[in-house]
Protein backbone atom coordinates (compact mmCIF):
# COMPACT_ATOMS: atom_id res chain seq x y z
CA UNK A 1 0.00 0.00 0.00
CA UNK A 2 2.83 2.38 0.97
CA UNK A 3 6.36 2.09 2.46
CA UNK A 4 4.92 1.79 6.01
CA UNK A 5 2.01 -0.59 5.39
CA UNK A 6 2.07 -4.10 3.92
CA UNK A 7 -1.11 -6.13 3.38
CA UNK A 8 -1.51 -9.56 1.86
CA UNK A 9 -3.08 -13.00 2.05
CA UNK A 10 -1.83 -16.34 3.29
CA UNK A 11 -2.68 -19.85 2.13
CA UNK A 12 -1.35 -22.95 3.90
CA UNK A 13 -1.78 -26.72 3.53
CA UNK A 14 -0.36 -29.28 5.98
CA UNK A 15 -0.16 -33.05 5.83
CA UNK A 16 1.33 -35.48 8.36
CA UNK A 17 1.58 -39.18 9.11
CA UNK A 18 3.20 -40.91 12.06
CA UNK A 19 3.26 -44.69 12.22
CA UNK A 20 4.90 -46.72 14.97
CA UNK A 21 5.13 -50.50 14.82
CA UNK A 22 6.68 -50.48 18.30
CA UNK A 23 3.68 -48.67 19.85
CA UNK A 24 1.16 -50.11 17.34
CA UNK A 25 -0.23 -46.69 16.37
CA UNK A 26 -1.00 -44.96 13.10
CA UNK A 27 -1.84 -41.22 12.99
CA UNK A 28 -2.72 -39.21 9.88
CA UNK A 29 -3.84 -35.65 9.37
CA UNK A 30 -4.45 -33.01 6.72
CA UNK A 31 -5.49 -29.40 7.08
CA UNK A 32 -5.69 -26.09 5.31
CA UNK A 33 -6.20 -22.44 6.20
CA UNK A 34 -6.31 -19.04 4.55
CA UNK A 35 -6.75 -15.41 5.55
CA UNK A 36 -5.49 -11.82 5.41
CA UNK A 37 -2.50 -10.24 7.17
CA UNK A 38 -1.11 -6.74 7.65
CA UNK A 39 2.14 -5.24 8.93
CA UNK A 40 2.52 -1.59 9.93
CA UNK A 41 5.93 0.02 10.53
CA UNK A 42 5.63 2.19 13.65
CA UNK A 43 9.30 3.23 13.78
CA UNK A 44 12.63 2.09 12.34
CA UNK A 45 12.79 -0.99 14.58
CA UNK A 46 9.17 -1.43 15.69
CA UNK A 47 6.41 -3.18 13.70
CA UNK A 48 2.80 -4.05 14.44
CA UNK A 49 1.58 -7.26 12.79
CA UNK A 50 -1.84 -8.86 12.65
CA UNK A 51 -3.44 -11.76 10.84
CA UNK A 52 -6.48 -13.96 10.96
CA UNK A 53 -7.08 -17.31 9.34
CA UNK A 54 -9.88 -19.80 8.75
CA UNK A 55 -9.49 -23.45 7.93
CA UNK A 56 -10.27 -27.05 8.52
CA UNK A 57 -8.45 -30.23 9.49
CA UNK A 58 -9.17 -33.93 9.18
CA UNK A 59 -7.35 -36.32 11.51
CA UNK A 60 -7.41 -40.08 12.05
CA UNK A 61 -5.91 -41.99 14.95
CA UNK A 62 -5.69 -45.77 15.01
CA UNK A 63 -4.66 -47.01 18.46
CA UNK A 64 -3.36 -50.56 18.46
CA UNK A 65 -3.83 -50.46 14.64
CA UNK A 66 -7.30 -51.94 15.07
CA UNK A 67 -9.90 -49.16 14.53
CA UNK A 68 -9.94 -45.47 13.54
Amino acid sequence: VNPRLLVGALVQFDSMRQKSDTQSTDIRGEGWMFGPYATLRLSQHLFLQGRTAWGRSNNEVSPLMTYT
